[in-house]
């Protein structure tokens, strides 16, 4: 990480997926959970910008497996930036060789059309819903979990987020201004 910075690297993204070892396990990522916070912390001490992505609605989600995801961000430092994707079998997955196998995807063309749909119009779309909860719930549900999550960093580190709020907005009025008097 050190020879990262020196290099000029100003942020890191990590695909940590989820706050759960159970999901971690069933997505056979090779890492636990105190190897990311590890990985964050460092990554924070060298002064590098940790970037995380999360996956939503992995087949065996469960409420507990949403609350350890919360308790995993009560651990980690503050992140600044966390993108939440909604788990999407792609083509050459084992998780989309598996939907094939057992009938989720019925017809593999429009299955395929819908999906290139999906992420053009909104890479937030729910496609198979691999999760026990049905589509009402799941979209509350994650939506509550993005929310306890963004809470507690900001109640942890009240400063960053104003910092980060205030960069922004300057940020948006100076697009504004350009627009304005260009």
């Amino acid at each position: 990480l050190k020879r990262l910075k020196k290099a000029g690297a100003i942020a890191i993204g990590y695909g940590i997926e989820s706050g759960s070892q159970k999901v971690l396990d069933r997505m056979n990522k090779k890492i636990n959970i105190r190897q990311a916070e590890r990985a964050l912390n460092d990554t924070i001490r060298s002064k590098i910008f940790p970037v995380i992505f999360m996956m939503y609605g992995y087949p065996g989600e469960s409420l507990e497996s949403l609350q350890e995801t919360v308790e995993f961000f009560k651990k980690v430092p503050y992140v600044g930036r966390i993108h939440f994707a909604i788990t999407t079998a792609l083509p050459g997955s084992e998780l989309y060789n598996d939907c094939l196998k057992e009938g989720l995807i019925k017809d593999e063309n429009r299955y395929l059309e819908s999906l290139a749909a999906g992420f053009t119009a909104n890479g937030n779309r729910l496609i198979i819903n691999f999760t026990q909860f049905s589509k009402w719930d799941f979209w509350r549900l994650k939506s509550e979990l993005e929310r306890k999550i963004y809470l507690e960093q900001i109640k942890r580190y009240p400063r960053h987020f104003i910092t980060i709020t205030f960069k922004r907005y300057i940020f948006a009025l100076r697009e504004c201004l350009q627009k304005l008097f260009n």
